[in-house]
């Protein structure tokens, strides 16, 4: 199978472990009716960084009712049976080792100042009861997050913060592919960087014609965090007529990321 930047990102269906499920897949047979076939894409899984050991839960967690924060070193995801797991004191400041196989219960309202420590791999699941609600892919790398939405899932259409969570500033830079490359009817903006511990807000939007299909997602590595916006015309379907662009992160002149 083939795809332009920016599809991947834009699948909307996902299956129980939460990975995106790709485009439909008809299979053949003579004499024999077609069978449809729906295949989750591996590595897609929603992804959590995790920096030196330790993840601050956002306060975005936060729910009206009670929810269990599960982990494991490998294998898929699954909420362990919540009658045996200890609810914390989440008012204040409090931090939890988790574990493989383990479970905290957090109570309705409340997540306070928490931090968790883990290894930066495995899984980590968000369960009301034994129902599954959030499962994550946990790997290394700087504590970065998105709200609404996770790293490397595709961003709503206008305004979203992007927060860092680390104690040193970030900078931001953005990749434009595909016919973004030529048009001037899409807006993306963020500022030069994320300052230690706080958020940002960006846009990536379209406005006018041409329509298109289009995509925009985050991802932070230790250069620092990069806004991707992708973009094809409707009715294109040869490959793509347009290079890569990319902001220059450090010193170079730089497009003016509010364009």
């Amino acid at each position: 199978m083939r795809g332009h930047d920016g599809a991947i990102h834009s699948l909307s269906l996902q299956d129980e472990q939460f990975l995106r499920i790709g485009p439909s897949i008809v299979v053949s047979r003579e004499n024999l009716t077609n069978d449809v076939l729906f295949m989750p894409i591996e590595g897609t899984q929603p992804k959590i960084q995790v920096s030196e050991s330790e993840w601050l839960i956002p306060e975005w967690f936060e729910k009206g009712s009670e929810y269990v924060i599960a982990r494991g070193d490998s294998g898929s995801a699954f909420c362990p049976s919540s009658e045996a797991i200890a609810e914390v004191n989440a008012t204040g400041d409090w931090q939890r080792d988790l574990s493989d196989r383990s479970a905290i219960l957090v109570p309705a309202g409340q997540t306070g100042n928490a931090t968790l420590r883990f290894p930066p791999s495995g899984w980590l699941a968000l369960c009301e009861g034994t129902t599954m609600f959030a499962s994550y892919k946990v790997v290394e790398g700087p504590d970065v997050m998105v709200d609404p939405g996770t790293l490397e899932s595709r961003m709503p259409g206008g305004e979203f913060s992007i927060v860092n969570r680390e104690n040193a500033s970030i900078p931001i830079s953005l990749d434009w592919t595909g016919d973004a490359v030529a048009w001037d009817n899409w807006k993306s903006w963020a500022p030069a960087e994320v300052p230690a511990m706080s958020s940002v807000t960006a846009n990536a939007s379209v406005h006018g014609d041409p329509p298109a299909l289009w995509a925009a997602w985050v991802t932070a590595d230790e250069d620092g965090i990069t806004l991707h916006f992708a973009a094809r015309s409707w009715g294109r379907h040869d490959a793509d007529s347009h290079p890569r662009h990319r902001l220059n992160r450090r010193g170079a002149p730089r497009r003016p990321l509010g364009h």
